[in-house]
């Protein structure tokens, strides 16, 4: 236990920043989600490769989240007011990516609870890309 917190001495600090953010007033639901893109929001799906080729909302961005730990992707808008919604599979990476999106300068970043699972369940569209 002392070794754990020695390699991570705010690790109890991080979680409750990711617990916080997840009952916060940046997270929208997959409806809310498909209206701030039709309004010219990024969707921005943090999934790996295999993952976004089985199924995937037509017209996302996908950057990894790994991607993002080193700071903004080449494909991200340079404009950090520019309106961004994270999703992965069900909800817990587009919260990091939107946390670490914030840190890197980003103002309008949004995370989809229940990430891409709440977006076919209801019954918005998606595809394979297989």
């Amino acid at each position: 236990q002392a070794t754990a917190a020695a390699a991570l001495p705010f690790s109890d600090e991080l979680q409750a920043a990711v617990t916080f953010a997840e009952t916060g007033p940046d997270i929208v639901t997959a409806e809310q989600a498909q209206t701030l893109m039709r309004g010219g929001a990024v969707l921005l799906d943090v999934r790996n490769a295999d993952e976004i080729e089985k199924q995937s909302v037509a017209g996302t961005l996908n950057v990894p989240l790994p991607e993002l730990r080193n700071g903004p992707a080449a494909a991200l808008p340079t404009d950090l007011s520019a309106p961004i919604v994270a999703m992965c599979a069900r909800g817990k990476r587009s919260i990091y990516a939107m946390l670490l999106l914030k840190a890197q300068g980003y103002q309008n970043v949004k995370s989809v609870w229940g990430g891409i699972t709440a977006w076919a369940e209801s019954g918005l569209p998606t595809q394979s890309n297989r």
